[in-house]
């Protein structure tokens, strides 16, 4: 009885640190994910693309909006229709696709960004988790939920060599976007 209560213990034990592993990120790749059963599951890996017109327009954006003194986290602004280059990407239904880049400054001879592009193919919120690594350091980052059926932009001043991405979860959808 014994036995089979630590085989038990030790199958429970693997599970919980299946569920717990990050989804490691570079600059230059893109990652799709599905979410099954609650759990993301890695579909594939790729080279990231060449950035679009859309997510160009997106970064340039984030990069010229003002940031008040003090202000480590600003919530999401919407691109509405109309704005910016036609056409806007359309997510792919049921799948989550992430695409980190390394970018230039806005200004010449500034120092390099790094931007998060994130399409939440779901019809319902996506709430993840992030860790940034660079430099041999690791600390978390705030980051915001990603509304249903849209892309997402995360975008960090600064140079980020991997983003360890976990406790990806599908929330209903209630028109709230929180960041934390």
């Amino acid at each position: 009885m014994k036995f089979a209560f630590a085989a038990i213990l030790v199958v429970a034990l693997s599970a919980s640190q299946a569920v717990a592993q990050a989804i490691p990120l570079h600059p230059g790749e893109t990652v799709t994910i599905r979410i099954d059963n609650g759990q993301a599951v890695v579909a594939r890996t790729t080279q990231a693309a060449p950035m679009s017109k859309f997510e160009a327009y997106a970064l340039w954006r984030a990069e010229t909006t003002d940031v008040p003194p003090g202000v480590k986290v600003m919530p999401p602004g919407f691109i509405i229709q109309g704005e910016g280059p036609p056409n806007p990407p359309r997510p792919d239904g049921d799948l989550v696709q992430l695409t980190m880049r390394r970018v230039p400054g806005l200004k010449p001879g500034s120092p390099d960004n790094t931007a998060l592009f994130i399409s939440n193919g779901y019809g319902s919120t996506l709430r993840y988790r992030a860790v940034m690594r660079a430099n041999g350091r690791s600390v978390s980052t705030d980051v915001c939920d990603v509304a249903p059926n849209r892309p997402g932009l995360e975008h960090w001043p600064y140079v980020i060599d991997q983003l360890d991405l976990s406790a990806l979860q599908l929330l209903p959808e209630n028109g709230q976007i929180q960041c934390g």
